[in-house]
């Protein structure tokens, strides 16, 4: 039985490299002290806004970016576009986008 209090770690032993974009620092700071909680997961970047991030993944290899929707500046105009944008550049990194949005136009 578990208690919650057990570390939880991926079926694997590869490391998974993260990268987390989201313009609130206080979502990146619980997106690392989650990820902190496996072994397995290192996050190699933190970006604020998609210049930043997009300069992060050019300068960082990863495995995986967890991703706000909506993320200021840059040359991108939304979300769809960065990631369409990290899916054309970075082919073997996996995304998963955050929105605080339920709108069925946004969520797909």
């Amino acid at each position: 039985m578990e208690t919650g209090n057990e570390r939880r770690t991926f079926s694997h032993s590869r490391r998974v490299k993260l990268a987390i974009a989201d313009d609130h620092s206080l979502v990146i700071l619980a997106i690392e002290k989650l990820a902190g909680q496996f072994p397995n997961i290192e996050v190699v970047s933190r970006s604020v806004n998609a210049t930043q991030f997009d300069d992060c993944l050019s300068r960082n290899e990863c495995d995986v970016v967890i991703m706000d929707y909506y993320m200021p500046g840059g040359r991108y105009g939304d979300g769809i576009e960065l990631v369409q944008h990290v899916a054309g550049h970075y082919p073997n990194v996996r995304i998963v986008m955050l929105s605080r949005n339920d709108s069925g136009l946004i969520v797909k």
